[in-house]
């Protein structure tokens, strides 16, 4: 070997350094020394790139180092497959429409179906159950003879008094006394009657109808007393039961002293009819919505609309209205169902102006009703609806506008 010559020999990771003993020349031993190393240092890093690179190309994951030129796949590797291309999702569909009625939907409780046979049963003290009929048909005496109706066809039944027949004997016997010339049997008669209580009340309202000007008197008499201790609920006027059916209404007695029916607390239990007030069918309730037109029916407090809502006594009723009439068409009279006070009363009538009124029946009472009513209704009848009159319609002055009215209970007899 050549003096300054170093020998390097690589074998697999495995390297072998020969360097020479250097000679002395001319006394210059120190440079060639760090000559040398310098060299030797050089050779060094140079071997240790190589060793590297037998590492990686020897490594047991990639016995074919020639793949990674070629962009393949290392031999006992699953083969990766490409990512798909990215596709936009289209947009998911529209949710099918829902089939529950308007004001229906999501977090709103879905009203559970009504049983045909479910009614609410009004007792003679004011107190209602929920129940249902089991009871298949009634027997009804009607002036034309005996009918038998289904109480599927039944929609309402409004029962007239009814009396054991010695209370109707003692009853009729007391009134007799009214006209009797003594006077200790006449103020006895009227003590009598006034301690049967109710069951006294119908007979006392036919006998004050008579001509007789004592017993007229006398009848008048104890109906005042039996008021004072009677609740206004327990007295009725009716004699005979009113029996509505889907398609007709029928006056007369039903025979039946009992109909039998189910509750949730009693179970099956038979009804006593003298026991009863009323029965109303649950599924036959109205829920209609109504415009009422002020330039029609706030001008003549004898103007009414009718509903077509038939209502029995104590049927519960819920009205609410929204809206706003001019009754002065000027934009300076303008007010809402509940009427505006600071223009005194309607003409023909105790309440504001532009007040929502109703009534039930020709003859009825009539109520406000305002924003809002709630309550047992006030007679018997179809329901009738005015606004309170304006007080410068009478002096020829247009009224405009209109409330929109929203109604709950009774029975809906016009096709919409």
């Amino acid at each position: 070997m050549a003096p300054g010559i170093i020998s390097v020999e690589v074998d697999m990771g495995h390297f072998k350094i020969t360097a020479p003993e250097p000679e002395i020349q001319h006394g210059k031993t120190r440079v060639s020394h760090i000559r040398i190393l310098v060299i030797w240092l050089m050779g060094l890093l140079a071997i240790l790139g190589g060793f590297t690179g037998a590492l990686v190309h020897s490594s047991p994951l990639d016995p074919h180092p020639q793949n990674k030129d070629k962009g393949g796949i290392p031999a006992g590797l699953p083969a990766i497959q490409p990512a798909p291309p990215q596709v936009k999702k289209p947009a998911p569909p529209a949710p099918a429409p829902s089939s529950s009625a308007p004001g229906e939907g999501k977090g709103v409780k879905e009203r559970k179906p009504i049983n045909p046979n479910e009614v609410e049963v009004r007792l003679s003290d004011g107190s209602r159950v929920h129940m249902l009929i089991l009871q298949g048909s009634l027997e009804i005496e009607t002036k034309y003879g005996k009918l038998v109706t289904p109480t599927s066809d039944l929609r309402r039944l409004e029962f007239g008094i009814r009396t054991p027949a010695e209370v109707t004997k003692k009853i009729e016997e007391a009134i007799k006394k009214l006209g009797n010339d003594s006077y200790q049997e006449r103020e006895k008669a009227v003590k009598e009657l006034v301690a049967v209580g109710a069951p006294a009340y119908v007979p006392l309202y036919q006998a004050a109808k008579t001509k007789d000007a004592e017993v007229l008197r006398r009848a008048n008499q104890a109906l005042e007393e039996i008021r004072k201790k009677v609740p206004e609920s327990k007295l009725r006027v009716r004699e005979d039961d009113l029996i509505q059916t889907a398609d007709f209404t029928i006056i007369g007695k039903i025979l039946n002293p009992t109909i039998k029916a189910k509750s949730a607390i009693f179970g099956e239990t038979q009804l006593n009819i003298a026991d009863l007030r009323g029965i109303r069918w649950m599924g036959q309730q109205a829920e209609v919505e109504l415009t009422i037109d002020a330039a029609k029916y706030a001008v003549n407090a004898s103007q009414w609309m009718e509903t077509g809502i038939e209502l029995g006594e104590s049927d519960e009723l819920l009205i609410t209205a929204s809206g706003q009439v001019d009754l002065l068409v000027n934009g300076q009279n303008v007010t809402g169902p509940a009427g505006n006070a600071q223009w005194g009363q309607g003409p023909g009538t105790n309440h504001p102006p532009g007040a929502l009124l109703g009534k039930v029946g020709q003859s009825g009472q009539t109520f406000l009703i305002g924003e809002s009513f709630k309550g047992m209704a006030k007679g018997e009848g179809k329901l009738f609806l005015q606004i309170s009159p304006s007080p410068w319609a009478r002096h020829g002055n247009a009224v405009s506008g209109t409330y929109t009215v929203k109604i709950t209970g009774g029975r809906d007899t016009q096709e919409r």
